[in-house]
């Protein structure tokens, strides 16, 4: 069976996010909290939109099956175990969906 188009770019989105959350886990909680001019804000502020699409994106993809995140309360290591099951259920998604107009 071939492989889905648009799995290798789903694949590389989750290993890149997974990269960046290592790179920040070892910032201190006052350079994570930080705010940024001219940025979206704070970099734990980014991480958690970045994690709480992504979830918001499978949870309206699978109806409902993946559950939404309370991204505004969550720490980089909870981010991380996150984004870790979404590389599973994206695979999933992208090998069960085969006709783009579905």
């Amino acid at each position: 069976m071939s492989r889905p188009i648009l799995e290798d770019a789903f694949t590389h989105h989750v290993w890149a996010t997974l990269r960046l959350l290592d790179a920040c886990a070892p910032l201190t909680e006052e350079q994570l909290t930080e705010p940024v001019p001219g940025t979206y804000g704070p970099i734990l502020d980014t991480l958690r939109h970045v994690v709480g699409a992504d979830a918001w994106y499978l949870f309206v993809i699978t109806g409902g099956e993946v559950a939404r995140i309370d991204e505004d309360a969550m720490s980089v290591d909870e981010l991380r175990a996150e984004m870790e099951g979404h590389a599973a259920t994206w695979s999933s998604i992208l090998h069960a969906r085969t006709d783009p107009d579905e």
